[in-house]
C-alpha cells in the first residue's frame, strides 16, 4: 500500500474504488504484487488480501534489482514466518 500517484499522493484507496466498480460490472481483471524483503513476513497476509478482491488471476514477484542482486542479502524461504 506504499504505491502513490504522479502528484505524489497515495493511490490505494483509488485503486480500491476501482476494484469495487470493475467488481460490480463484472469486468474480469488481474493482480500483480511485488514481494521484497521488506514484505516478505507478510507474504501470507499479502496473497490472503489479494485473493480476497475477486480478480481473474494473481502473479506474484519477487522483487529484482538489476545489477544489485549481488549485493544484497538473498531471502531464504526457510527464513519466512
Amino acid at each position: 500500500a506504499a504505491r502513490v500517484n504522479r502528484k505524489g499522493k497515495p493511490s490505494f484507496e483509488k485503486t480500491l474504488a476501482g476494484i469495487r466498480n470493475l467488481n460490480r460490472n463484472e469486468i474480469p481483471f488481474y493482480i500483480i504484487s511485488v514481494i521484497s524483503e521488506r514484505n516478505i513476513n507478510r507474504a501470507k497476509e499479502i496473497y490472503d488480501f489479494m485473493t480476497g478482491l475477486g480478480a481473474y488471476s494473481l502473479g506474484i514477484n519477487f522483487e529484482e534489482q538489476e545489477g544489485k542482486n549481488i549485493l544484497h542479502k538473498r531471502i531464504n524461504v526457510k527464513d519466512v514466518e
